[in-house]
């Protein structure tokens, strides 16, 4: 399941925000209040940013959340890739199981269509469809979270949950987090906590009861450029 599917931006409507709109040339913070939560542009600033005053309290779910230091680590080796791309290009095969391989199968606008899982030893192949009821993947594929075991240390349960634009730079994305958080913060990032792969995989359960309850602030990162 390619995570366009599943909407990486977008706030939760009537959730009470402070507006902080960040020009992430300059990382400066300017203050502005909104009734909605939204934030009027100021000079075009290059991404915004839009936090929330509710400090709430974190569920107890662990490893699903990453410091907001350990999101540096990762951006370190983005090379300018937005998150679709780094999600296409490289953390889906990071995440595939062991022994197997994957080709992902998009239109002509990008839009996710198919992805083909092939066992590189006995040659078996396993296939998901956006016609086809989703199919089957691989029993062994993991969330990047449990993939990459150098992170392990920056890892535990969610204390801010992180709404984003599936098109901005990852790079831009960890730069406006960074303004708004704590090293030590542990943040709740969907494309690294979900294993996209599984059905099986119930962590967008979490996502909806967690916004619904108000369990954790919300740090919503807006790019006027790519808003989706």
């Amino acid at each position: 399941l390619d995570t366009a599917d599943t909407g990486g931006s977008g706030g939760v409507p009537g959730w009470p925000h402070e507006s902080l709109a960040l020009d992430t040339n300059s990382i400066t913070m300017k203050r502005s209040q909104s009734p909605t939560g939204q934030v009027v542009p100021e000079d075009q600033p290059k991404a915004k940013l839009l936090r929330t005053t509710d400090e709430g309290t974190s569920p107890s779910f662990a490893n699903r959340g990453i410091s907001v230091r350990g999101l540096r680590l990762l951006a370190e080796g983005s090379e300018g890739r937005s998150v679709r791309e780094m999600w296409r290009n490289v953390w889906i095969h990071e995440t595939v199981a062991a022994g197997w391989t994957i080709t992902a199968n998009y239109d002509s606008d990008g839009t996710w269509l198919s992805q083909v899982y092939r066992n590189m030893h006995t040659g078996e192949t396993l296939s998901k469809s956006s016609e086809v009821d989703r199919g089957a993947a691989p029993e062994a594929c993991l969330s990047l979270l449990e993939a990459r075991t150098d992170l392990a240390p920056e890892l535990g349960p969610p204390t801010h949950f992180i709404s984003y634009p599936w098109l901005m730079r990852f790079e831009d994305v960890v730069e406006a987090i960074e303004a708004a958080l704590e090293p030590d913060d542990l943040v709740y990032f969907d494309t690294l906590a979900r294993n996209y792969h599984s059905q099986r995989d119930l962590q967008h359960l979490f996502n909806i009861n967690l916004m619904a309850n108000g369990g954790v602030p919300l740090v919503q990162v807006i790019d006027p450029v790519h808003i989706i």
